[in-house]
């Protein structure tokens, strides 16, 4: 006899009682069931676990520029950020992002919704801008060479050096001459120094060069010699058909020199 009654079995008649009489003889069916079949148990999924993504513009940037962080979640009701930025985030969003100590930064991202919390973390590396002293001493200064040079009626000495300290834009390093009347040496009086090492225009962050007027990057980025600080220089702004010119830069010191006559410096 089955008397398992379930949604396996379809159930039976909920209740049935009758007398049949056969051939003088009475029998009894009595037939008891649970009404029918049952539905079957059924269990509702978990909530999702929320979804995180988070990134940076940039993995590596030097200190005090700026990066953006980027992030976005699903099956999450509220964010927080944690590591090296901090504070309640949106859903979704971006934000911008200035380092001022170099070194490697965590930024960490958690949100959290029915089914639980997760995190993400990235990492961005800071890198410390350049060092742009110069380390400098006398002993960088070399003099390389002494000329004495006639012009009009005068004799100077001219002594060239070069600063090892600082290099040119291209090549070689900055040179400069210093010339004092050659019957007068030694004098405490303004000194003519040229100098040479660099020009008005400069290389920007894509290594093209900006020009100023008529320049181009060869201009001044190369170490000049003594013969161009003389030539194209020196004569060039003083001199004119072999006669020291009448301007301002030959003027503008005369008679400082006691024993000097006509170019002074």
């Amino acid at each position: 006899m089955n008397t398992k009654c379930d949604s396996e079995t379809g159930g039976l008649l909920k209740y049935f009682k009758g007398i049949t009489l056969l051939n003088g003889v009475g029998f009894l069916l009595l037939v008891i069931g649970c009404g029918g079949g049952g539905a079957a148990n059924t269990t509702s999924p978990p909530p999702a676990l929320p979804v995180l993504s988070l990134s940076s513009s940039q993995d590596q940037v030097r200190v005090n520029t700026e990066l953006v962080l980027t992030w976005s979640s699903s099956n999450a009701t509220s964010c927080s950020a944690s590591g090296d930025w901090s504070g309640d985030k949106a859903l979704s969003g971006s934000e911008t992002v200035t380092e001022a100590v170099a070194g490697d930064k965590t930024y960490s991202l958690s949100c959290s919704g029915a089914g639980g919390e997760q995190s993400v973390s990235i990492e961005v590396e800071i890198t410390p801008a350049p060092d742009l002293t110069v380390s400098r001493t006398k002993l960088q200064i070399t003099l390389v060479e002494s000329r004495t040079l006639t012009i009009g009626s005068d004799t100077w000495v001219l002594n060239f050096y070069r600063n090892e300290a600082y290099t040119c834009g291209l090549s070689g390093n900055y040179t400069f001459f210093v010339m004092e009347p050659a019957n007068n040496p030694g004098a405490e009086a303004p000194l003519w120094a040229y100098l040479h090492g660099g020009g008005y225009g400069w290389f920007d962050e894509d290594q093209v060069y900006q020009a100023v007027k008529t320049q181009t990057q060869d201009t001044f980025n190369h170490e000049e010699t003594f013969d161009d600080l003389i030539d194209n220089h020196l004569l060039y702004n003083t001199m004119s058909n072999d006669e020291v010119m009448d301007s301002t830069l030959t003027r503008r010191t005369a008679g400082r020199i006691p024993g000097a006559a006509g170019l002074h410096v």
